[in-house]
């Protein structure tokens, strides 16, 4: 009987260890567009867009970024008649400037950068928001 406790005491603190072991990564991405979080009236053809990580893991870095930029947030979720996207960006820059179809005047656009930590995790941001001025 003593045996079968023991055994049973190391399955489970095996399978706590297997389980800690397995836990995801954590990240929380805040976006802005020309430095504010939702801008209205931006005067610019190429916006400025940053982002910042927290509520990480210890140790968590940036190895990549995308970004996608389109005129509705079910084209920007569809991945369908994008304005922009960037492609696969290496590195942990956290701004990039616009490099897409020309923007119009009084447009409302929604963005999202997805970023890819040195583990292979991949984690996007909630949609931003911008609207252009008369550009």
């Amino acid at each position: 009987m003593r045996l079968l406790n023991l055994l049973c005491a190391l399955l489970l603190s095996l399978g706590a260890c297997f389980s800690a072991s397995a836990k995801k990564a954590k990240a929380t991405i805040n976006t802005r567009c020309e430095y504010l979080e939702q801008p209205l009236g931006i005067d610019t053809k190429a916006p400025r867009f940053t982002w910042s990580i927290t509520n990480t893991d210890n140790g968590f870095a940036q190895a990549s970024y995308s970004i996608e930029v389109a005129t509705s947030e079910k084209a920007l979720k569809k991945g369908e008649d994008l304005m922009w996207q960037s492609g696969k960006i290496d590195g942990d820059d956290t701004r990039a400037v616009y490099a897409g179809k020309p923007l119009q005047s009084s447009t409302q656009y929604v963005w999202r950068v997805t970023i890819t930590n040195t583990d292979g995790d991949k984690f996007v941001s909630p949609i931003g928001v911008f609207e252009t001025a008369i550009i």
